[in-house]
């Protein structure tokens, strides 16, 4: 990629490793330490939702190619940098968004009862999980969205399918679901999170998603105007609130993945690497880690490791646009929790 050797690293929604011949690649390459040849930098990035491995790939090549052509670039600053011989070893994770058409004011959910949008992202949401047990389940959730206006037993039926693959670790890091997620009816969590977002109500769970981020505080009866939502509104926004449980789980869902992938297959790369090349010493090999949205949970997950394991040695972290909590690097954040 650019001036670059490039070896892809693709994994499973597990973690685990899909082509051990990549894996070979990786370590063979790294491990190398004829002095012609042997790499000294490292670089490894991962891409974020809603890219599949050409996307991630093309946005690789674009990455560094720019970067080869900065280091051409007749400046005191690169001499030392062009001496350097780098190599980068591209994540490939299977990530999917979750449905955005409630992030777009005016777009084509204000334009519908939103039922096509709801039946999108619960299709999205099983596309994700890709598992038998959640196909099943979640078509027989599309099958009620076009009843959920009309009858209490679709909405609570639609609630317990959908929550079922929330993740119930949500809240470890941080309390940001409210625990009543897990526990209302599924017409009152259909009704809460039909209402839309407050203009301040931004960030990676917008659009909905939100509804239910930041304590009880988010869980009011008020709409958005300031005064209680009538049933008329309620009943022409149920789809909405199908949608936002739809993204609000998939949100959750993907965030473990990208942890899970970060802290298990990339971690175990990481380790074997360093078994060959420690971070200091004449075999010396720098690691730098890179990540944009999600895979910057991907790259910090793989460098922190699992719970009581000591943080990877690694030179660099750049974390482009990070999709986790802006409590991520603070101490004693709830004057409990780092």
């Amino acid at each position: 990629m650019g001036p670059f050797p490039y070896f892809p690293l693709a994994f499973t929604k597990d973690g685990t490793i899909a082509d051990q011949s990549q894996f070979g690649a990786v370590i063979s390459a790294a491990a190398s330490t004829v002095p012609a040849s042997a790499i000294t930098d490292l670089i490894v990035i991962s891409h974020g939702w809603n890219n599949d491995m050409p996307e991630a790939e093309a946005l690789y090549t674009s990455i560094f190619i720019q970067a080869g052509a900065v280091l051409q670039q007749q400046n005191p600053a690169c001499d030392a940098v062009r001496t350097r011989r780098v190599a980068v070893v591209g994540i490939l994770w299977p990530s999917k968004k979750f449905d955005d058409a409630s992030l777009i004011p005016g777009g084509a959910a204000a334009m519908s009862d939103g039922t096509a949008e709801a039946m999108q992202a619960v299709e999205l949401l099983s596309q994700f999980l890709d598992a038998p047990d959640a196909a099943q389940a979640l078509a027989r959730a599309k099958v009620l969205v076009p009843q959920l206006s009309d009858s209490i037993d679709a909405r609570d039926e639609f609630g317990r399918l959908l929550r079922a693959f929330m993740p119930h670790d949500a809240n470890d890091e941080e309390p940001v679901i409210d625990p009543s997620l897990f526990t209302l009816s599924g017409d009152e969590l259909l009704r809460r999170l039909s209402r839309p977002v407050r203009g301040g109500d931004v960030g990676p769970t917008s659009g909905g998603a939100g509804t239910f981020g930041g304590g009880a505080a988010s869980m009011g009866t008020a709409s958005s105007s300031g005064g209680a939502a009538g049933f008329g509104d309620w009943f022409g926004k149920v789809a909405d609130g199908a949608r936002s449980l739809a993204n609000l789980v998939t949100y959750y869902q993907m965030k473990n993945r990208a942890g899970a992938i970060g802290q298990g297959g990339v971690r175990e790369v990481l380790e074997r690497i360093r078994e060959d090349r420690p971070a200091t010493g004449p075999n010396a090999l720098a690691i730098h880690l890179a990540g944009h949205s999600f895979g910057c949970r991907l790259v910090t997950a793989a460098a922190a490791g699992p719970d009581g394991a000591a943080p990877l040695p690694v030179n660099s972290l750049v974390l482009f646009q990070a999709a986790f909590s802006h409590y991520g690097f603070a101490l004693d954040y709830d004057g409990t929790h780092d």
